[in-house]
């Protein structure tokens, strides 16, 4: 019987326990080969959360980077997240001042 192989992208939130729950199924994923290409986002409350990984979740972490298979969406320091931005004004015809 054939498999099907599929590519998995995995976008963890969390900043608790659920973020290790997640880091864990994609290490596990990676050393069984579920999956022919398996990537991970950490976004937000998550990036503080693995900084502060010791130990085994330190080790699995670590397996995942070497392979390729995470990234981190971080803004430039010193700007506001994306979601936090000022809306732009539209470049056409300048706004009249109220007095």
């Amino acid at each position: 019987m054939v498999q099907a192989m599929v590519k998995v992208l995995l976008l963890i939130m969390s900043g608790d326990e659920k973020a290790d729950l997640g880091v864990r199924f994609a290490y596990r994923s990676l050393e069984d080969n579920r999956f022919e290409d398996l990537k991970v986002i950490f976004f937000g409350p998550s990036q503080k959360r693995i900084v502060s990984y010791e130990g085994e979740m330190k080790k699995m972490l670590e397996e995942l980077r070497r392979k390729g298979c995470y990234r981190c969406c971080l803004h430039k320091r010193g700007q506001e997240p994306w979601h936090r931005e000022k809306p732009r004004r539209s470049r056409g015809k300048p706004r009249a001042r109220r007095k």
